[in-house]
Parts: structure tokens; C-alpha cells; sequence
């Protein structure tokens, strides 16, 4: 795992402090989180020296660009994951990225770095998307989990499924004569 860097831990340092006045890291903190991630449990402590290396620290770095002191950060992040880089190559890097950085949406972002639903899911890269499940299919993934959730919570809590509940009350009225078995002039519906 590679070693933080000055200001990773200067970094972190800020977003607890945030954290206890209440604010949320920002978005591009929370990415950026993610992209380390994935890259420690794909290339370890560094990035590789090809192509793939050089395209994924763009990538990081433009998450950088839009932050207080850039420039700094960039240089930073890109000596941390990408020690094999001449100081010439950084440099310019760094200018092009500041010069034009890009923003991605979490689904183009996933294509960019082959980012799978199960890769995803293991290492909690909420900020990222996957190729295997688009948008809506995730959105549905999630509101499914939620639902199971909340009904496992509500049965713990000693509620019981409509069905059941409304069995009970019927063989309840049915055994105190209060039920006749007719609804509103007709047959029980059920």
C-alpha cells in the first residue's frame, strides 16, 4: 500500500475536522477516495509505467484541478503514484491538466477505467459506475436493498407482514361473532 503522502494526511486532517463542524467532504474528495481505491487493489503502492499509468493520473488529476492550491496537490498526488515520472513529464501534464481539465459522470468515468458491478460493490466505489449495470439498473439495485432493509429493521421491530396481520384479525372476528362475513352488502372480496 503506498505510503500517504504529506498532503493526504494534511488533507484528511481537514475533512475530519470538517466532519465534526458537520460538513461532508466534497464530491471530488469522495471520488478521488474511490480512484485510490481501485488503483491500490489493481496496481498496489504505484501506477504502472505505460500508458494505462500515464492515462489513469490524468484521470486523478483532473479531480485535482478545480481545488485550492492545484497545482501543489497535482504535483504531489503524481510524484506519490507515478514515481517513474520524469520531472518534465509531470510538469506538463500538470499544465495541460490545468490548462483543460475534464469532468466525468460516474458512468463514463467507469468505461474509462473498465470499472465492474462486483469490483465496484467490493470495494464500495459509490462515486464510480460500472459497466455491467447502467444508471437505472443501479438506482433499482439500490432501492431494492433498501426495501430489504427496511422491512428486516420493521420485523425486528416486531411488525408483522399485511397478509398475516389481516388473517388474525378475521379469525379474531370470526370467533367473537362481530365479523358476518358480508362486506358492505356483498360477499367478503376475499
Amino acid at each position: 500500500m503506498a505510503r500517504p503522502t504529506a498532503d493526504d494526511i494534511a488533507f484528511a486532517r481537514k475533512h475530519r475536522r470538517q466532519k465534526r463542524r458537520g460538513r461532508a467532504p466534497s464530491f471530488a474528495a469522495l471520488r478521488l477516495a474511490n480512484m485510490y481505491a481501485l488503483f491500490r487493489d489493481r496496481y498496489g503502492d504505484a501506477l504502472p509505467d505505460d500508458d494505462a499509468g500515464r492515462d489513469d493520473l490524468r484521470r486523478m488529476l483532473d479531480h485535482l484541478a478545480g481545488s485550492s492550491e492545484a497545482e501543489r496537490r497535482m504535483s504531489s498526488i503524481a510524484r506519490a503514484w507515478a514515481p517513474w515520472m520524469p520531472d518534465v513529464e509531470r510538469d506538463q501534464l500538470i499544465a495541460a491538466v490545468i490548462a483543460k481539465p475534464r469532468r466525468y459522470r460516474a458512468d463514463t468515468l467507469a468505461v474509462l477505467l473498465h470499472v465492474t458491478d462486483a469490483e465496484r460493490q467490493r470495494l464500495r466505489l459509490w462515486t464510480i459506475g460500472s459497466v455491467d449495470r447502467n444508471r437505472e439498473q443501479r438506482i433499482a439495485d439500490r432501492k431494492a436493498r433498501r426495501r430489504q432493509a427496511e422491512q428486516q429493521r420493521r420485523r425486528a421491530a416486531g411488525a408483522r407482514p399485511r397478509h398475516e396481520y389481516l388473517a388474525t384479525c378475521r379469525e379474531q372476528r370470526d370467533v367473537r361473532g362481530h365479523y358476518t362475513g358480508e362486506y358492505r352488502g356483498g360477499t367478503d372480496p376475499q
